[in-house]
């Protein structure tokens, strides 16, 4: 890895996106079609919704992703408590969450939007389905 890029990816955090999922194997999908998008993003990648909730709000302002999706289903912290927990903080609140799942349920939908997630998006199988995820998270990193 080039030596510039690794310090940009430790230092600079305007480009920086978190992704939340318990499973490796769409956050390994997640961080190709992100970084296919854009090779100047920092893609940090957390399986655990309730530690990436603590680090978040522990961060100072400037250490704060321009970011975030999440998994709704995770297994010590639901996507929607995560969601709760951004709102109900100041400092939180106004980070763009995506929320990226596999379930089709109309009220999860109405759900993660309800509690301030700017788009849910059902996961499809493969790259191809994840790719169109990540372009709805496009506007969020060139802001």
């Amino acid at each position: 890895m080039d030596k510039r890029k690794m310090i940009r990816d430790h230092h600079h955090m305007d480009g920086r996106l978190m992704v939340i999922d318990d499973n490796p194997g769409d956050l390994y999908l997640v961080k190709a079609a992100l970084e296919e998008e854009n090779d100047d993003v920092v893609v940090d990648l957390r399986t655990d919704a309730r530690q990436a909730l603590d680090e978040l709000l522990q961060a100072q302002p400037t250490a704060l992703p321009r970011a975030i999706l999440i998994d709704l289903n995770m297994p010590r912290l639901h996507g929607h408590d995560f969601l709760l927990a951004l709102q109900r903080n100041d400092a939180l609140r106004h980070l763009p969450v995506l929320v990226m799942t596999s379930s089709r349920m109309d009220r999860d939908h109405e759900r993660s939007l309800a509690l301030g997630a700017r788009d849910h998006v059902v996961k499809g199988m493969g790259i191809d389905a994840v790719r169109s995820c990540v372009r709805s998270l496009r506007r969020y990193w060139s802001a």
